[in-house]
């Protein structure tokens, strides 16, 4: 077992942890956490809360009647851990995607994301899921709208340099709406409950593809691919819906390490005509939070002092007026929703030239980033 107390203070010029999407003022704030995590035998728990004054003002952070203090739990779970698998209850910090920005299906973008996940199989082949209730949300005439996510991830090592995953992750909302095993059982395809089986109303569907692909001793490569509620019959009504993510990295020499980075979400990804349906949760995405954009980020990592990391980046981000929240957009007379497929209006541009830098020394830890923002069409 581990008891492990922190205690710091943060400073910003805005609130949001995503630097391309600024939101909140700044300001500074002190903080505080404590952790308690133990192993019994093949139980493991851990429990992490933290008061974080700076999430007031946050767009991200769901509780807004806070003023003065707010605190939220980091993770705080137990799990039971056996050869061939484990079953979690609790929160904990998942990104499902390439590694250093927001999975497509579910990440650790949100705050909080409570939930049961079963993971079944140690070896070349592991199946993942994650059911979650969502937060309720209300309809125009007052009536409490119950949503769900689940998850569903079977990856497979296909060689020592190769592992491909499929996934689905599945939306459920309704007035009364209760966990439907169509959808929570970890072997069901929801894709097919829902657009060839039992109901079609009430839920948003989407697929996906993982890749994770070692090229060469110096380059790794990874690529996720979703397709939001494929539509199948009357494709020229509605434009597809998509998003993907590709990474290469890699050492640079024998000391750097090397990083690029591209992304693209469509104009209608991630949401639906009906916003209950929303891959969102208390408005907030459950894996991205940004619909109609895209992104391409060049890093580095260089170490400094033994124990501290350096990352100079460059990054461009394109954002349409497209929005995670927003319902689609009005039909034409012929019944056809006409907006491109990505970039609808007005697109803002954001250069990015920032350098980070983290590391420890003793009890003593630092993580910073800082940059310089060239930004057309703000808002």
């Amino acid at each position: 077992w581990s008891a492990e107390g922190r205690i710091g203070g943060t400073a910003y010029t805005q609130k949001r942890r995503d630097q391309l999407h600024l939101g909140g003022p700044g300001d500074w704030n002190w903080y505080l956490d404590f952790a308690l995590r133990g192993v019994f035998g093949p139980i493991a728990a851990a429990t992490r809360p933290a008061v974080e004054p700076r999430l007031i003002g946050d767009p991200d952070w769901p509780n807004t009647t806070q003023e003065n203090v707010t605190g939220r739990l980091i993770e705080g779970y137990i799990s039971g851990q056996i050869k061939f698998g484990s079953l979690t209850y609790g929160q904990l910090q998942r990104n499902w995607g390439p590694v250093g920005y927001p999975g497509i299906p579910v990440s650790d973008y949100a705050y909080q994301r409570q939930g049961l996940a079963i993971t079944i199989g140690a070896g070349p082949v592991r199946l993942n899921a994650l059911a979650s209730d969502l937060r309720s949300e209300f309809d125009s005439t007052g009536q409490r709208v119950n949503r769900y996510l689940f998850l569903h991830r079977l990856e497979g090592k296909l060689s020592q340099r190769l592992r491909v995953a499929v996934w689905e992750a599945s939306l459920l909302q309704g007035v009364g709406r209760a966990l439907e095993t169509p959808f929570a059982n970890p072997l069901s395809l929801s894709v097919l409950a829902n657009t060839f089986g039992i109901n079609e109303e009430g839920n948003n569907v989407m697929i996906g593809a993982d890749v994770h692909w070692r090229v060469a001793r110096t380059v790794t490569g990874q690529a996720q691919l979703a397709i939001d509620d494929f539509q199948f019959t009357q494709r020229n009504l509605t434009p597809d819906r998509w998003a993907a993510a590709f990474a290469l990295f890699g050492p640079l020499g024998s000391d750097l390490a090397w990083r690029a980075f591209y992304t693209q979400v469509s104009s209608l990804a991630l949401r639906t005509s009906n916003p209950f349906e929303n891959f969102t949760d208390a408005g907030i995405g459950t894996g991205r939070n940004f619909s109609d954009m895209d992104l391409i980020r060049v890093s580095l990592s260089i170490p400094v002092a033994a124990s501290f990391v350096l990352t100079p980046e460059l990054a461009m981000q394109r954002q349409g007026e497209g929005r995670i929240n927003d319902p689609f957009p009005a039909r034409n007379a012929q019944g056809v929703l006409d907006v491109p497929g990505i970039f609808i209006g007005t697109v803002e541009h954001t250069y990015r030239v920032a350098v980070g830098i983290a590391g420890a020394s003793g009890p003593f830890e630092v993580s910073a980033d800082a940059g310089f923002h060239h930004v057309t069409n703000d808002q």
